[in-house]
């Protein structure tokens, strides 16, 4: 990086931080993935500063820069959270005793298809590992990941629909 640049990206960082932490946080609710959301973008802007200095707007561009870092770390957390939520919790159902767990997985049969109950089984209920069940069915951790993920949408809006 050239002394100019650095001085650029120094009166950026100095003048806008809190600016670009307060959009982050408003994108994700929460301080300290802001401040590292913000920090994040810097470094990309570190990366990308030739792009950065022929802005025409670099605060604009600073900001997009911090949309989608946050967008990508909402998506992160997402996926994080798909993977540890119990399946009645995704589902969002009653945890209380009047719940018929009975009827419930014979819903979720009407709704899947074997193959998509069998692996939800699998990876939700038995918690097997992605990278196992993946293994098992020649096809990517991601691939897994995706599958599961259809599936559970799939089972989603059945249920609403049947409600």
């Amino acid at each position: 990086m050239q002394p100019e640049q650095e001085a650029f990206l120094e009166k950026l960082f100095r003048g806008h931080f809190n600016e670009l932490e307060l959009y982050a946080y408003a994108l994700l609710k929460n301080h300290a993935d802001a401040r590292e959301t913000v920090q994040d973008a810097f470094h990309t802007a570190c990366s990308k500063i030739d792009e950065l200095t022929e802005s025409p707007n670099p605060v604009g561009w600073m900001h997009l820069t911090v949309k989608n870092t946050a967008r990508n770390r909402i998506k992160q957390r997402n996926r994080e959270l798909m993977l540890v939520m119990p399946l009645t919790e995704y589902l969002e159902l009653p945890a209380d005793a009047e719940f018929d767990r009975s009827e419930f997985w014979e819903q979720c049969r009407s709704v899947l298809t074997k193959d998509e109950m069998e692996l939800l089984v699998s990876v939700v209920v038995d918690e097997t590992p992605y990278s196992v069940k993946a293994k098992e069915l020649g096809i990517t951790m991601w691939a897994c990941y995706k599958r599961v993920k259809r599936a559970l949408e799939k089972l989603r809006q059945g249920l609403e629909d049947k409600n």
